[in-house]
């Protein structure tokens, strides 16, 4: 009888004083902006296709990977072109244009 009582005032104990694990919460993921996104996709592709950076002349990198036995050269040149010229708008002043364009065209 004093071993029933004491094996379950031991249980009684023992379930009592429970120790429970708390994970800590995760912090939240910052929200990306639609150009890491962006970014974030086109490191992807490019892991994806196995693709080489060659070189950069003038801030247009050179790439360059396999499509079967042959081999595909491939340019990054988004951002802005301009050019300027000036003409003679009277006998002694002169005015500079600035042409600036972006390029959006995609060529596939």
């Amino acid at each position: 009888m004093k071993k029933l009582i004491l094996l379950s005032v031991l249980a009684f104990v023992v379930s009592s004083c429970g120790y429970e694990i708390r994970k800590k919460p995760e912090p939240p993921k910052p929200k990306l902006t639609k150009e890491q996104i962006r970014k974030l996709e086109y490191e992807q592709r490019l892991k994806d296709y196995d693709v080489q950076f060659l070189f950069e002349c003038n801030g247009v990198k050179v790439y360059r990977f396999m499509d079967g036995a042959r081999r595909v050269y491939f340019t990054d040149a988004t951002g802005m072109t301009y050019y300027q010229y000036t003409t003679r708008t009277g006998k002694f002043s002169h005015t500079t244009h600035r042409v600036q364009s972006i390029n959006t065209r995609r060529y596939e």
